[in-house]
């Protein structure tokens, strides 16, 4: 289990969500499971759906330190600017094995 939400049905209700995607939801906020690509559309475009996602990730940071950074975030380093060459290989080990150096 990822997260409890105990919030999550009046969520989706309050935002009107359709309840076939109710399921998918539940996966996604609870087990960590990728939605399909007709929720991640809907997620991505759909007003309702956009505030609803809203609402989950603000009830998610709920008493923690860290925030869900806004939709209009910017990252202080651009992207572009990390680059694979820049990356040592012992960098890319730790990266991949959790740091355990394997």
């Amino acid at each position: 289990m990822i997260a409890q939400l105990p919030n999550l049905d009046m969520i989706l209700k309050r935002h009107k969500i359709h309840p076939k995607f109710w399921p998918e939801v539940h996966a996604l906020v609870e087990e960590g499971q990728r939605p399909g690509s007709t929720l991640v559309r809907r997620l991505n475009h759909v007003t309702k759906y956009k505030a609803a996602l809203k609402d989950i990730l603000a009830e998610l940071s709920e008493g923690l330190e860290h925030k869900f950074p806004p939709a209009d975030y910017q990252s202080p380093v651009p992207y572009e600017s990390l680059r694979s060459e820049d990356i040592e290989p012992e960098d890319i080990v730790l990266v991949t094995s959790g740091g355990c150096g394997v």
